[in-house]
């Protein structure tokens, strides 16, 4: 995978906290888009897939990502596909009961809001989590567990014209105990043989995006998320680089 086009959709912004609604920067590189904060996964999504067509997703995440959603979330959630990336972010719902108003998006909401709206044109739905956070909507058709992953993911084959959706968010790789004391978790040959994985699918066609979250309060802090960050890049080819 070539660098053929770099585009900043949301222009670095520094090192500041991402929390539930921060957007620090979200960059594409083809159809691999790189963010601090995985809430703008599905407005990445909408630009690369039609929803009314099949297609495959696999979810790579310590949490799930699927805050329980209100009917009147579901009801109010727009087509993200016609929004602007500002519109997408700065979309707000009414707060139940109070006269306010929150951001619809958040980096718990994203993935459930998207499965409550497309669910149905979804043929396999791989998930590989920590089991953090409330569980999907949709029951997921293959659980894969970390041990399992690098296996699976040889297995990325579009199948009845359903390319995949792969959803990464690097606190995978991470643990953090009571002590707040975070650490990675697996090897470089683990992340090389994933990664190596999603590019050979990339490569093929099998893939119709990536995105990948850096997340870094998940992940020690900024310094060793880009740090991970540079080695997962550099296997899928993707001459990611922050501006120091």
């Amino acid at each position: 995978m070539g660098k053929t086009n770099e585009v900043w959709h949301v222009p670095f912004a520094g090192r500041n906290d991402s929390t539930v609604y921060g957007q620090n920067f979200l960059v594409q590189y083809d159809n691999v888009y790189l963010m601090d904060n995985h809430r703008a996964a599905y407005w990445c999504w909408m630009r690369e897939i039609e929803v009314s067509q099949p297609f495959n997703l696999v979810h790579i995440d310590r949490h799930y990502d699927c805050l329980g959603i209100t009917n009147a979330w579901q009801a109010a959630t727009p087509d993200v596909a016609t929004l602007t990336i500002d519109e997408y972010l700065a979309y707000e719902v009414p707060m139940d009961n109070s006269g306010g108003a929150m951001r619809l998006f958040r980096w718990d909401s994203y993935l459930s809001l998207f499965l409550h709206r497309s669910a149905e044109q979804m043929r396999q739905f791989w998930c590989a989590t920590h089991r953090d956070g409330a569980a999907p909507p949709v029951d997921p058709t293959d659980t894969v567990e970390p041990w399992q992953l690098p296996g699976a993911l040889n297995y990325l084959q579009a199948s009845d014209d359903a390319p995949w959706i792969c959803n990464v968010d690097l606190d995978y790789f991470f643990y953090s105990d009571d002590q707040k004391v975070v650490g990675r978790i697996v090897s470089d040959n683990y992340l090389e043989r994933v990664f190596d994985a999603i590019r050979r699918a990339n490569d093929a066609q099998e893939t119709r995006v990536i995105t990948l979250c850096l997340s870094p309060e998940c992940c020690g802090g900024w310094e060793s998320a880009e740090a991970i960050a540079a080695q997962v890049c550099n296997v899928l080819g993707v001459p990611f680089e922050l501006p120091t």
